[in-house]
Formats: structure tokens, sequence, C-alpha cells
């Protein structure tokens, strides 16, 4: 690890940054930047389906969503979208499972 001039590792986001940013963090819990990616992947994408899209479909289309980093923690790919009701929420089950924007009803 290599520290800067004012002696904090290069890769440590700061906790105003990820404030600024709506990232969920702690003073000494740096940003998951795996997991920020994601949710602009995520955004993106709900933008062009304001209506929701298939979770087969946002697999397919957000590939980084199977990244290995990203599901760290998280049984599955649904449990993963559950865990960012900031983003994204789920409706349906199984094969019909649709992923929608968190500000649709």
């Amino acid at each position: 690890m290599t520290l800067n001039a004012t002696g904090r590792a290069d890769n440590v986001k700061l906790y105003s940054t990820a404030a600024s940013v709506g990232l969920q963090s702690t003073p000494d819990r740096p940003i998951n930047t795996d997991l920020w990616r994601l949710k602009k992947d995520l955004w993106n994408l709900l933008a062009r389906h304001p209506d929701g899209i298939p979770l087969s479909k946002v697999r397919r289309s957000c590939p980084f969503i199977l990244n290995p980093q990203v599901l760290k923690g998280h049984t599955s790919v649904r449990h993963l979208l559950q865990s960012i009701p900031d983003v994204v929420r789920l409706s349906g089950f199984g094969v019909q499972t649709m992923v929608l924007p968190t500000n649709t009803q």
C-alpha cells in the first residue's frame, strides 16, 4: 500500500466523498467501488426501462452484476439487488421477477 502526502492510502475514499455521491460508507470502511459501478450501471439501464425490466434481462444487459467481487457476501443476484433499495426494487417471484427503479410504484 502506498501513502500519499497526507498519509492516507491512495485507494481509500474519504467519508465526505462517499456522502456527496450517496454511497453507504463509514469513516473506517472505504467505499466499495465495484458496488458503486454496479449502481451506476443499473441507474443507466433502468433509465432506459422506466417501467422495469425482467431480472433475466438485467443479468444479460449488466454483466458486471456477475462479478465475484460484487456478489461477495450475497447468496444470489436477487439478494444483491435487494441490498441496494436506493437504486432498485424487485417485484414478482422466480422467472417473473421484475427489476424496477425505486421511484416507481
